[in-house]
């Protein structure tokens, strides 16, 4: 397998290239300036796989929920790259890729995404199965959805944060937290864009573009700003 998986949905983005067995992983802060070092690092996990761009079988990219600039960022990347070298591209939710390494738990399983603004993306899983959309909630609001009885797994790169939320708000929830690190969740991108790949199916179309679930600070500044005026 040759291919490259970036995953945006956090504050850190990673970088995940494949070839055969060897792999090369890379994971930057937000806070780092990601539009310029975007492209040198994907320059560097490709030299370090011994891949070159147009050489790529297929990419991989988390579709979202998540943070709008590193989603739009690793959008634009893989595209640029789709684009140039005719490589298709395939979009996993970014909540899907967080939970699959639990759903094999018995209980409900609530992968978690920091939202801001004391919210959450999140969305339920049970019996390996998604029960319930991708929400952009607050904990006040999620606990009413909960039933006190049953075990409730939250996963994810901010799994704890979810959980300390929704005790707060009720102190007798039956809740574990698992987290697992985003570094680690791209390997989980790339295998399910994998499997997409192998089974032919359709890759993005050039339109289609990250799934948010709210819009971004500057779009309600707007808003803001034209209802004032």
């Amino acid at each position: 397998m040759k291919a490259l998986a970036i995953d945006g949905a956090t504050n850190t983005i990673t970088f995940l290239a494949c070839n055969g067995d060897k792999k090369a992983l890379l994971s930057l802060d937000l806070a780092m300036k990601q539009s310029e070092k975007l492209l040198p690092s994907i320059d560097f996990v490709l030299k370090e796989v011994d891949l070159e761009a147009k050489d790529l079988e297929f990419t991989a990219v988390s579709l979202g929920p998540g943070t709008f600039t590193g989603l739009r960022l690793a959008f634009a990347a893989l595209k640029a790259l789709s684009l140039s070298f005719q490589i298709p591209l395939y979009a996993i939710s970014s909540l899907v890729m967080y939970a699959k390494p639990f759903l094999a738990l018995e209980g409900l399983i609530l992968p978690a995404i920091d939202a801001k603004k004391n919210r959450f993306y999140t969305s339920f899983y049970r019996n390996g199965k998604k029960i319930f959309d991708e929400m952009d909630i607050s904990a006040k609001d999620l606990v009413k959805k909960l039933d006190p009885e049953e075990k409730i797994f939250c996963v994810g790169p901010d799994a704890k944060m979810l959980s300390d939320a929704l005790l707060a708000e009720n102190a007798a929830l039956n809740i574990q937290y698992l987290s697992i690190h985003v570094s680690a969740a791209s390997f989980y991108l790339l295998e399910m864009a994998g499997e997409l790949y192998k089974a032919k199916s359709p890759p993005l179309m050039d339109w289609e573009g990250p799934f948010y679930l709210r819009a971004s600070e500057a779009e309600e500044n707007k808003v803001v700003l034209k209802k004032e005026l």
